[in-house]
């Protein structure tokens, strides 16, 4: 049903994962801005046309990278609102900051090791090998 989602977005990137979709584009000055802003209108507008709703409480803003001269400024969503601009972004489970590292993700994934060992180590009342095993 969302397979026509970019099919009128003319100067930015559309990316569909199941029921999540990305629009991304390069900008480099504040016409880029303006694009980016009416390619996320013309996907505003399939979503009426198609009866679709989409959850703004969702909608994140990421900006990667530096541009001289170019202030990030909020995207705005269907209903006016500014889109959140965030320091991190969860994207298909994976965690990742504005620098493209990783850190909170993996940060959260030892953490969640950690407990897990706790829990197995806890389950056991010997620590030799073939009962572990």
């Amino acid at each position: 049903m969302i397979s026509d989602v970019d099919e009128n977005v003319k100067s930015s990137i559309v990316r569909l994962f199941a029921d999540d979709t990305r629009i991304s584009r390069k900008i480099t000055s504040e016409e880029d801005k303006v694009l980016l802003q009416k390619d996320l209108n013309v996907i505003y507008d399939w979503a009426n046309k198609n009866l679709m709703k989409f959850n703004e409480n969702k909608f994140e803003q990421m900006s990667h990278g530096e541009a001289k001269n170019i202030k990030i400024e909020p995207y705005k969503t269907q209903s006016g609102n500014e889109i959140k601009i965030g320091e991190t972004v969860r994207d298909l489970g994976v965690i990742a900051n504005n620098n493209l590292l990783f850190r909170e993700h993996i940060d959260n994934i030892v953490t969640s090791s950690k407990i897990m060992s706790g829990v197995l180590l806890r389950t056991f009342s010997t620590r030799q090998e073939e009962p572990m095993m």
